[in-house]
């Protein structure tokens, strides 16, 4: 009879066998991978599911949406909404925005089985009540979606457990990325670049310059001037607290600010201003890439001529007082 027990080596070569193997069907990418785009800003990630990926969540959802829970039957509706926007980790120049929402049955869908009734809503809302600013963070997701110029972690608008995402939070107090200093000429291609269109002078199909290479990224944006003070206000809906700035050589660039009950930036600047946020895209088009390109507003620095006004007056003061 064949002795039952396994040799040594038999062991070995079945211990290296299911190491090499794939446990469950988990797919790595980076983010910068995610946000491929084809000639036209069409989004090509094609990967499979489920998929990870890593990065640094760049703000708190509230900041700039209402996840208060809001079940209704209204068309487009969505109800509470949540969103973070997560940076790759070095070397991969990139982030890719997670969104979820309530009523999704609001939508083309045109369903409300696919939305969360508010108890449900607010269980969702706690599988993500530990994701903060500055947490280092893996987001497994069962779909990404390309929505309005990028690819989205998103539900697919449906409500069903087999299309959540999950974030499980790595480490809480990483902190945040030292956020990248451009200007606005960084966000638009040289005009002798090969792939300049000036018809969409931000746009780089190779995504090397322009708006694309700064996607979802922390960056801080110097030498702006308001078009509008007026606009200046952060009381109103997403769409509504949506204004331009320029710089002084006429490019321009949208600002998204968060809601005022998030953040309050004081009076409207009244000459150049700096600020600090992330470069998103939020294109009206849903089928392509054209192109939508604008900065979610985190921070907004003092005007350097009034700030320098000031720290001269704070001298002369202090000469005066040692007379």
């Amino acid at each position: 009879m064949m002795n039952a027990q396994k040799s040594p080596f038999i062991l070995l070569v079945v211990s290296l066998f299911v190491c090499l193997v794939p446990i469950g069907s988990i797919s790595a990418a980076t983010s910068w991978d995610i946000q491929a785009v084809d000639e036209n800003g069409v989004g090509t990630w094609s990967g499979s599911y489920p998929a990870t990926f890593q990065g640094v969540v760049l703000f708190d959802s509230e900041l700039f949406l209402d996840s208060t829970a809001n079940y209704n039957v209204i068309p487009w509706d969505m109800g509470g909404q949540w969103q973070v926007f997560v940076q790759g980790l070095t070397g991969d120049h990139a982030g890719t925005a997670v969104y979820m929402a309530q009523n999704y049955g609001n939508t083309w869908r045109n369903n409300p089985d696919y939305s969360y009734l508010n108890k449900e809503w607010d269980t969702r809302l706690s599988d993500v009540s530990g994701v903060t600013a500055g947490s280092l963070v893996t987001v497994t997701a069962q779909n990404l979606g390309f929505y309005g110029g990028k690819t989205n972690c998103n539900e697919g608008h449906n409500n069903a457990e087999s299309m959540h995402f999950t974030i499980t939070v790595e480490d809480a107090d990483y902190g945040l990325p030292i956020a990248e200093e451009i200007t606005l000429a960084d966000l638009y291609v040289s005009t002798s670049n090969a792939n300049y269109d000036a018809s969409y002078p931000m746009f780089d199909k190779t995504r090397e310059t322009g708006a694309e290479y700064y996607q979802s990224q922390l960056v801080s944006l110097a030498g702006l001037i308001l078009d509008d003070a007026i606009d200046w206000d952060q009381s109103g809906s997403w769409r509504e607290r949506l204004l331009t700035a320029h710089d002084s050589d006429g490019r321009t660039l949208n600002l998204r600010l968060p809601r005022g009950s998030q953040l309050d930036f004081g009076s409207a600047p009244l000459g150049e201003f700096d600020l600090i946020g992330v470069i998103n895209q939020e294109s009206e088009s849903t089928s392509n890439g054209q192109f939508g390109y604008e900065i979610l507003v985190l921070e907004v620095t003092p005007e350097p001529a009034t700030l320098s006004l000031v720290t001269v007056g704070l001298v002369v003061m202090i000469r005066r007082r040692k007379k």
